[in-house]
């Protein structure tokens, strides 16, 4: 069984058509493990309109993407971990493509639509491609690497201590850091298998935290 763990702090804008779109994949034996953290918009009220028994939604106080990803795992049963974002629509063969390729961690490209829903793209923004060997790489600027967490599949032996609360901003790049740093096999696909939806929202809207954050990191890493 596959787990997919959704962390969401006031994701109305897109929440919708990003539940719907995990519910209707073409794979079909997984759990989707939800995981309020502490929304004030209509988020609750949004995930509660959806009756799938393989829904399992649960609400704590607001502690940050990190505390909540934790959260979602430790209340997770499948051998592989798919890691899905509130602003993110899942393109329906996502978690079959990225079985079939899997050794350890698994990632792909996304497609990127400013503002808007599924019925209402306005246009395409990027598409990610950057390779392991990019985003780790020390001559690009920091803030630049994009880490898309929300592709990543991987087996969940790599998810043992992956998250730190330290890092609520960018904790895809230190988990890619501390995954290749435990030796761990990622195989990549250009192939585009999400949709990221750019809202007023989204936390890589926060520029210069990310850069700052980014930085923080890359001492760190390198350092040891």
């Amino acid at each position: 069984m596959v787990s997919i763990l959704m962390p969401v702090h006031n994701g109305q804008p897109v929440l919708k058509d990003c539940i719907h779109s995990v519910l209707t994949n073409d794979y079909t034996d997984f759990e989707f493990i939800i995981v309020n953290d502490g929304s004030t918009d209509k988020t609750e009220e949004i995930i509660r309109s959806f009756t799938d028994p393989r829904i399992k939604y649960f609400k704590i106080p607001h502690s940050g993407i990190s505390a909540a990803r934790q959260k979602a795992f430790d209340e997770s049963k499948g051998e592989i971990i798919a890691i899905h974002d509130s602003d993110v629509i899942m393109l329906p063969n996502r978690i079959t493509f990225g079985l079939k390729r899997l050794e350890d961690v698994f990632y792909s490209s996304f497609v990127g639509f400013v503002k808007g829903t599924m019925s209402d793209p306005v246009k395409v923004k990027d598409i990610n491609k950057q390779t392991l060997e990019e985003i780790l790489d020390p001559s690009i600027p920091a803030g630049n690497q994009c880490v898309p967490n929300f592709t990543i599949l991987a087996k969940r032996e790599c998810f043992e201590g992956a998250y730190i609360p330290e890092y609520e901003i960018n904790d895809d790049l230190w988990t890619i850091y501390w995954w290749k740093k435990q030796g761990y096999k990622f195989t990549f696909s250009r192939k585009a298998l999400c949709i990221h939806i750019i809202t007023g929202n989204n936390v890589s809207n926060k520029t210069d935290e990310v850069i700052k954050v980014a930085n923080k990191i890359r001492r760190k890493e390198w350092s040891q």
